[in-house]
């Protein structure tokens, strides 16, 4: 295997990644004793399962609403009303999606359940995000949804019953924008934050009426606490949906090329920075990151760490010596960017002369 083939593959996932934040997927759970339980792809309205009852129907096509753009995809997530929430995971497990929603009309109390998971499978390569109602996950997997009594005509609807809405909103707002500000025209009034600005801050997702119209307030998930290296775009639901795109088509392009197939020696490992860093000029160009931002290289602080857990004495050694250390069978590699954020505040100045 040569450089050229593993730098075709990454531009290609790079531009996997570009398309995924543009048009994101959604997995709607949906409870429902009329249809049989499963997964069905749904792009279009017209692809809505006729079986499914009316008050799910109407929460697939809440979802296909969208925000600047419509979803990618819906997987409509069928599964019986007495089921758990949490229990439609194991039915999407080898399919793709971005946000899990919870079901409409579903007991809230379950939604830590769900959560929970969804922050338990995400230790490892998963990269689902959920919506769920009312619940403080303080965390970046989780978009907390607080927002109730939402009236749209004559009906009105619970955070439960929009959670669908927001996935959908926020896998059609592509990377350059956010669901901040955001209006949901069929909406008339909602119960709104007395603090908003508090709400977000912890971590809410919420809904308010600007006087015009109902919009979303600001595109954050249920991260809270940020430790000393995190940055606090990590509170961003776009900018975390792009942090696990790029990780994990790096990832998986690495190991579909890489693992088990070759040595594990300082040229190979050269082989695959070139490439990594291909992909990141490439997510440059796709607008994703900073122009002049990006790099890949071999991660040498990690590597010394390594070495001091394996008793290597790096003694009288260069940086660039500590580079080409073996690492056994890991790889380590470290990706660098940044990445770019949506313009969500405005100071504008106005100065005025009468002479």
């Amino acid at each position: 295997m040569g450089l050229p083939e593993l730098i075709f593959e990454y531009g290609a996932a790079a531009r996997t990644v570009a398309s995924r934040t543009k048009r994101g997927i959604v997995a709607l759970i949906v409870q429902d004793e009329s249809f049989t339980p499963g997964v069905y792809p749904v792009i279009h309205e017209a692809d809505i399962p006729s079986e499914l009852s009316a008050e799910n129907k109407a929460a697939v096509q809440r979802a296909l609403m969208g925000s600047i753009n419509a979803p990618g995809k819906v997987l409509v997530t069928v599964q019986t009303a007495e089921s758990e929430p949490v229990d439609a995971l194991p039915m999407l497990v080898g399919m793709d999606y971005d946000y899990i929603a919870f079901p409409a009309g579903a007991d809230e109390s379950k939604a830590q359940a769900m959560a929970d998971k969804v922050k338990e499978l995400r230790k490892g390569n998963y990269i689902g995000k959920a919506v769920v109602p009312n619940y403080a996950a303080d965390d970046v997997g989780v978009i907390n949804f607080v927002t109730g009594d939402i009236k749209v005509g004559e009906e009105t609807f619970t955070a439960a019953d929009y959670c669908g809405r927001i996935a959908g909103m926020v896998a059609g707002a592509p990377l350059e924008g956010s669901i901040t500000a955001a209006p949901l025209d069929e909406v008339t009034s909602v119960t709104e934050e007395e603090d908003p600005d508090a709400a977000i801050e912890e971590g809410k997702l919420i809904l308010y009426n600007d006087g015009r119209k109902i919009r979303v307030g600001r595109g954050v998930n249920s991260k809270k606490t940020l430790t000393s290296t995190e940055p606090a775009i990590l509170k961003k639901i776009k900018a975390v949906e792009a942090i696990d795109l790029i990780h994990y088509y790096a990832i998986s392009v690495a190991e579909d090329n890489y693992r088990g197939r070759c040595a594990n020696n300082f040229d190979n490992k050269m082989l695959l920075v070139g490439a990594l860093r291909q992909y990141m000029k490439e997510l440059e160009g796709q607008g994703i990151l900073d122009e002049g931002s990006s790099g890949a290289d071999i991660d040498l602080e990690a590597t010394k760490a390594y070495l001091r857990e394996h008793n290597v004495s790096m003694e009288g050694m260069d940086d660039e010596e500590i580079r080409r250390q073996p690492t056994g069978s890991l790889v380590l590699i470290q990706l660098t960017g940044y990445l770019l954020d949506a313009m969500e505040d405005f100071r504008i100045g106005l100065a005025l002369t009468n002479t």
